[in-house]
């Protein structure tokens, strides 16, 4: 047996949201879609400096919302460094926890990290040189759902 991988923080993300855009109930599950605003990024080489940048005002969160505790989430949105250099993520997961708290977080509250579970797996895809390795990778990722945003820490499996 193998030791369990090590997980190294890569990315964290604040993505600004706004308003949820309701569907509502379909065949496929009741269903709303969370535009994408901007935001900020630092990314956390390996070796090397730190690497800000932005959240490009591009995408959603589109999300099929399973029960009042459980929500399947799919977001795809574009992060950009400060040389202009962009990643695409393309994230899925899932967010649970009581009907209590979900119920506050949809009220636009903010949630106890600890109460909420908040986990999705992001895949990166970039078509720069120095980020040509998050193609190569899996990440994980844990979230925190603010009012106004969502903070994501990427971690890479190592």
């Amino acid at each position: 047996m193998t030791d369990a991988p090590a997980l190294h923080l890569r990315f964290e993300l604040e993505v600004t949201i706004s308003a949820p855009m309701d569907i509502g109930a379909t065949e496929r599950g009741h269903r709303r879609v969370i535009p994408i605003t901007g935001g900020t990024f630092r990314y956390f080489p390996a070796s090397g400096a730190e690497v800000p940048g932005i959240v490009l005002p591009v995408g959603a969160d589109f999300q099929t919302l399973m029960s009042d505790q459980l929500t399947y989430l799919s977001a795809s949105y574009v992060i950009e460094d400060v040389d202009g250099q962009r990643i695409l993520v393309e994230n899925t997961g899932i967010r649970h926890a009581d009907a209590e708290t979900i119920a506050a977080i949809n009220r636009g509250e903010s949630a106890p990290e600890k109460d909420v579970y908040f986990t999705t797996a992001p895949v990166l895809s970039s078509s720069d040189e120095r980020y040509a390795w998050v193609s190569h990778r899996v990440f994980i990722a844990k979230a925190i759902r603010e009012p106004e945003h969502v903070k994501l820490f990427f971690f890479e499996v190592e």
